[in-house]
């Protein structure tokens, strides 16, 4: 490498905090969060960051995006941080500095095993660790514990001009989940939490990978992600209302995090409409919650995105839990038999699925999948995929907009990607 292609770096540190990444929309927006296309295709996070800055000496920026996500239970599902077609995706996408184009030449994510990947120190960058945090005081003067989990991954991206000048760029992408059973607390413990003042530390008898970080202050969290919601089935395990869950909690917790100007929130309502809103209770809920973040919070919000999506089209419970399979038999007889079996284990399964999601939302289930872009889906408030939410929401989250307010309606939603 020649003295000019020398790397000096500057870092930039993002902090985005997320309740309700273990349900449908949650989960899926998180997977969404982690790809590094969010931030190189269609969003401006990276060229944003780069046009700020105007250093002829810098070429490696360093991007150190931290998720907080505020859970009852820790969710143990293992996400792909595969990039195997981000160099198609990029390459026609250049980035701007210093009044030159760069194109993506090369990438190293930290998926592959060291040995195979062409930037050895971040092929040893990955791990997850558990760990404890103790003492957070309390409203009620009792000091708390709760537990966390870290899982980090890193990816490096070689961008080069038409003149051989290169230009790199790294990710670190660190996800913390913090578990609180109890989310009645979880307004009032935020700004203990998020104090400056708490660090992790790990429960592991081996320190050498241990991550040092201070959880940042509420006031340097600027965006919140909400997707939380009530089915059917969760409220009545945790002996809550529906209200308290689609309403209070929610308010409470946004209340909790205006703490101070420039705070973004993105948050996950419904479709709507005056007349739906005054004849049903949950849709009345969610109109009640929209006026109320947006008029009664103080300090206002700097901007505040709803997304309302219709009938989501997707599964709220892991499709593996369905373990009915129908095996194969020579003759009629036999196969016969088999199907007979396979019903029978369909129906359980099936049942134990409605019993976990509810009756109602599995009937949301089998309905937007059946109407997703059929004549009258409209007419139910226009049946949108899961996956295409959840990359909205991200996408909301990472690209803000003009404005102190953005609705983001279900055909929206359809056609932005």
């Amino acid at each position: 490498m020649t003295d000019e292609n020398i790397f000096s770096g500057q870092t930039f540190h993002d902090h985005l905090l997320i309740f309700g990444s273990t349900g449908l929309i949650g989960s899926l927006t998180l997977e969404e969060l982690l790809k590094v296309e969010l931030y190189l295709d269609h969003g401006k996070d990276l060229q944003l960051k780069l046009s700020s800055f105007d250093d002829p000496n810098v070429n490696h920026f360093t991007l150190n995006k931290y998720f907080y996500c505020v859970n009852r239970q820790l969710s143990n599902e293992k996400r792909s941080h595969t990039n195997e077609y981000l160099m198609e995706r990029c390459k026609a996408s250049p980035l701007i500095y210093m009044n030159q184009e760069y194109f993506l030449n090369s990438n190293t994510s930290s998926s592959p095993p060291a040995s195979q990947s062409s930037n050895p120190s971040l092929g040893n960058n990955v791990f997850e660790e558990d760990g404890k945090i103790h003492n957070i005081p309390s409203v009620d003067n009792c000091l708390r514990a709760l537990d966390y989990r870290i899982n980090k991954r890193s990816y490096q991206l070689e961008y080069i001009s038409r003149n051989h000048q290169s230009l790199l760029i790294t990710f670190h992408f660190t996800v913390i989940q913090l578990i609180l059973e109890d989310s009645t607390k979880w307004a009032e413990l935020l700004p203990n939490i998020f104090s400056n003042e708490i660090k992790l530390s790990s429960e592991s008898e081996t320190f050498e990978d241990h991550v040092q970080l201070t959880l940042p202050h509420l006031n340097q969290v600027e965006t919140m992600i909400c997707t939380l919601g009530a089915n059917a089935s969760s409220y009545k395990q945790n002996n809550h209302s529906r209200y308290f869950v689609d309403y209070h909690l929610t308010f409470q917790i946004a209340k909790t995090f205006a703490c101070c100007e420039g705070k973004r929130l993105v948050i996950i309502t419904s479709f709507n409409n005056p007349i739906i809103s005054h004849i049903f209770p949950y849709f009345r809920t969610k109109c009640q919650l929209e006026n109320d973040l947006q008029n009664n919070l103080t300090p206002a919000l700097k901007q505040i995105v709803f997304l309302r999506p219709g009938p989501l089209v997707g599964h709220h419970a892991n499709p593996e839990e369905r373990n009915a399979r129908l095996r194969y038999s020579p003759t009629f007889t036999g196969q016969l038999k088999l199907y007979r079996e396979w019903c029978w284990e369909y129906k359980k399964s099936l049942a134990k699925e409605i019993r976990k999601i509810g009756l109602r939302t599995k009937a949301s289930e089998l309905v937007a999948g059946a109407m997703y872009r059929k004549p009258g889906s409209t007419a139910l408030g226009y049946c949108v995929p899961a996956s295409k939410t959840a990359y909205a929401t991200a996408y909301m989250a990472t690209n803000p907009t003009t404005g102190a307010m953005r609705i983001v309606t279900s055909k929206e939603i359809d056609h932005l990607t």
